[in-house]
């Protein structure tokens, strides 16, 4: 072999170990970019869209009652939790890499590819032309990465004011990209994200049968169950505020009782709603959905009522202090 010919192999062998590194690099990054952007989905469905206020979810340990005391962890430094230390630890490291521009830019882009896929029908539902289209979602996207940075540094009880702030920033910013016209036409298309979710279940379950979902049928459709679920987030909110969350197992149930009851008048109002624009076929698979959704939140009260009854045995119970 010449002295050539064993320089190029040499380069190679090289070359194939830079890219396998190249490639591995590229892999960690592109799963961390995933991870992002599913949590960045879900904080910007909760500032954009109005939802119900969060409601406690079933018990899975004792929750802390008024006449309970909490544990005392004031003597015990914080830093001194392994768990709160690698928290820590890798908020500093998450930090550092965001400040990196070219990382920034991959976030960026997987950002804006998700909203792409989320509001396929964008353009169309607010009349923007394929240039706004693409601006749009270009601020989207920048806002989203905004308030993921903002979250991560924020100390957490600072958290949902500042988010409250970078609110209203963003609608303001919102506003000037589409004018007031088609921006209010961008919230009544956040407001009917539930509806339009529900109707395209409708649609899916309906593609089989003798009695498709016709296009005519789910614009109106979509409207009217809209107008529903404001009126029972309203609702919701009201009860939520009406709540004391430090109150004993028992009010928790009667919350999660009212809360029940609410959205089994919600259904039925949406049924009602449906009627208006469905044949009996079409009306039977839409009540069908709705009634599973009342029977979650029966269920959920049960799993509260046995929990507190469990607790009240407890206490009941010869030796229990």
């Amino acid at each position: 072999m010449t002295k050539a010919n064993i320089v190029l192999a040499a380069a190679a062998v090289v070359f194939a170990v830079g890219c396998l590194l190249l490639f591995r690099n590229l892999s960690t990054e592109r799963n961390r970019v995933h991870e992002l952007e599913a949590q960045v989905v879900q904080l910007q469905r909760e500032v954009a869209s109005p939802q119900p206020p969060p409601e406690p979810s079933a018990p899975t340990a004792v929750p802390q009652s008024a006449s309970t005391p909490a544990t005392a962890t004031a003597s015990t430094p914080a830093i001194d939790n392994p768990a709160v230390a690698q928290a820590k630890a890798e908020r500093d490291v998450q930090r550092r890499v965001n400040a990196d521009p070219a990382y920034r830019g991959i976030l960026l882009s997987a950002r804006r590819a998700g909203l792409q896929s989320q509001h396929p029908r964008l353009a169309a539902e607010l009349g923007l032309s394929k240039d706004e289209e693409e601006r749009f979602l270009d601020l989207l996207a920048e806002q989203s990465l905004r308030e993921t940075e903002m979250v991560r540094k924020q100390p957490p009880g600072d958290v949902q004011e500042q988010r409250k702030k970078l609110f209203a920033q963003q609608e303001q910013e919102r506003r000037e990209v589409l004018g007031e016209q088609r921006f209010q036409l961008w919230r009544e298309y956040v407001n009917s994200a539930g509806a339009r979710s529900l109707v395209s279940e409708l649609r899916t379950q309906l593609a089989t049968t003798n009695s498709p979902l016709r296009e005519e049928q789910i614009k109106p459709l979509v409207k009217a169950l809209a107008e529903e679920q404001q009126r029972h987030w309203a609702e919701r909110e009201e009860n939520h505020a009406n709540s004391d969350p430090a109150a004993a197992i028992a009010e928790r149930v009667s919350h999660m009782e009212r809360r029940a009851k609410l959205i089994e008048e919600s259904m039925a109002r949406s049924s009602e709603a449906g009627a208006m624009y469905l044949d009996s076929t079409q009306q039977r698979i839409l009540d069908a959905m709705l009634a599973r959704q009342s029977e979650r939140a029966r269920a959920e009260v049960v799993e509260w009522r046995a929990f507190w009854e469990a607790d009240e045995r407890a206490r009941a119970a010869p030796g229990s202090r």
